[in-house]
């Protein structure tokens, strides 16, 4: 794909955008490196379509530029439509892990293009590494995003209607009347897989909210950040009721008593 507007032989990369452009319409990206050619940046690519794992492609990216740099180059290539990482899965954790480098503009383009949000979590609809990936963006630079998100995809949309309601942009009562339901299943589903995986040990159980206007990992296991957590996407009673007549545990209430205060 020819690319225009594109100077790699300085840090600060210049995007131009035409009307039938369907790359990411950033005006510019200031980076820790400088970037390859585009003809080397797409034989990376050709490289890491044909990985399995996140680690896998990123791995392709080694001497290419330092260590800790691979996943903003991997941003880069993203947001210039070389990678089309918006359908790699295996490479979202990854993207996730650093996203200092991108733009509300960027991820805008990157949600838009998101058909399925690759569920799992506690957030219907949504899941924690789209949360991981997307809350520090959307603290620091909002206004591409509320500008975008009607016209994202539904099952994001919708995932990210909860994103809005956590930083306070939206109310509740925008949220699906359902979302008692839908949370309290996918919150005993979440539960039941914690605890095979970490059994009676007090293992943090760590989600994603905004905490004195700023984004934060909290612990569901702590009953005060739980029930704040809940109360922000729904009423907790509702949601209490939706838990014992939907799941078929009527123990809810035992279970959050044996919450730390």
């Amino acid at each position: 794909m020819a690319t225009k507007g594109i100077s790699s032989s300085s840090k600060k990369v210049t995007i131009a955008k035409t009307a039938d452009d369907p790359r990411t319409p950033a005006a510019e990206r200031a980076l820790p490196f400088t970037p390859p050619s585009l003809k080397e940046l797409q034989k990376l690519a050709n490289r890491m379509q044909r990985k399995k794992t996140g680690w896998d492609m990123l791995k392709v990216l080694d001497g290419v530029v330092e260590n800790g740099q691979r996943v903003a180059l991997a941003w880069h290539m993203t947001c210039l439509g070389i990678l089309d990482t918006w359908s790699w899965h295996n490479l979202w954790s990854e993207l996730a892990e650093d996203t200092g480098t991108v733009t509300g503009v960027d991820l805008a383009a990157f949600l838009a293009r998101v058909t399925n949000p690759q569920l799992g979590g506690i957030v219907p609809g949504w899941s924690d590494t789209l949360d991981r990936m997307v809350m520090p963006v959307y603290a620091r630079d909002p206004q591409p995003l509320d500008a975008a998100w009607p016209s994202f995809p539904e099952p994001v949309r919708e995932g990210f209607k909860t994103v809005l309601v956590r930083f306070g942009r939206l109310g509740r009562d925008a949220l699906s009347s359902e979302l008692p339901h839908l949370l309290a299943r996918q919150y005993r589903a979440c539960e039941l897989e914690h605890a095979m995986s970490h059994g009676d040990d007090p293992v943090r159980y760590l989600v994603w909210d905004v905490v004195g206007g700023q984004p934060a990992q909290i612990d569901l296991r702590e009953r005060v950040a739980f029930r704040a957590f809940i109360e922000k996407l729904c009423d907790f009673d509702a949601f209490v009721d939706a838990f014992r007549n939907d799941t078929g545990d009527p123990e809810f209430d035992a279970l959050f008593a044996m919450r730390r205060s």
